[in-house]
């Protein structure tokens, strides 16, 4: 077992996030960040985590894409979110019924699903 080291300082605190940023951009695998706090729950995506499963299993990629159901994401009027990594893709207000483009789209083909983005009211 790895031993847990006190972080003491600012620094100390900037180095670990460094450090994560630069594992997590060395990935090989995608992973998809669904919100599943308390939020995510009452908006469903307890329904979206298991049709994303369903579509990761149907197309052979439970050895290349995991799903990391995490609490709020902190943006409850988008819940469901999902962010994919390495790539960190927000994608708002997933339906289950939006898994399949995701994995067909995102996941193989590399293409934005434009209707999913967040797009800044005032700013557009």
């Amino acid at each position: 077992m790895k031993a847990i080291k006190k972080i003491k300082s600012i620094e100390e605190l900037k180095q670990c996030i460094n450090r994560e940023i630069q594992h997590r951009k060395s990935e090989k695998k995608t992973f998809l960040t669904v919100s599943a706090g308390t939020c995510g729950q009452a908006r469903g995506s307890l329904k979206v985590i298991e049709a994303l499963e369903q579509e990761i299993n149907k197309e052979g990629l439970g050895d290349k894409v995991k799903i990391r159901a995490t609490g709020c994401h902190g943006f409850c009027e988008a819940e469901p979110n999902i962010i994919i990594h390495p790539k960190n893709i927000f994608y708002k207000n997933i339906i289950p019924e939006d898994a399949k483009e995701i994995i067909s789209e995102t996941i193989l083909n590399k293409k934005i699903i434009e209707r999913l983005l967040f797009s800044d009211p005032d700013t557009g």
